[in-house]
């Protein structure tokens, strides 16, 4: 896992981290406090997503960012 960015919210900061590698979802422990879900999605899925207004703006940024630093 690297670390390619630290962004400034409003109210903290957000490390932006790139991992490659295959995952089983499955497996996959998340922290109730901080997190409610976790998917796997598509370029599509996302924008969808982003359209119904299901992404805060900041994170919405930090989307922007990474489709531009991997060029995708």
């Amino acid at each position: 896992m690297h670390l390619f960015k630290t962004m400034k919210t409003e109210d903290d900061f957000v490390d932006l981290y790139f991992l490659k590698k295959d995952i089983d979802i499955n497996n996959i422990k998340i922290q109730a406090e901080e997190v409610e879900d976790v998917m796997w999605a598509s370029k599509e899925i996302v924008d969808e997503l982003i359209e119904q207004g299901e992404f805060l703006l900041d994170h919405i940024k930090f989307y922007n960012f990474c489709m531009e630093y991997l060029k995708i």
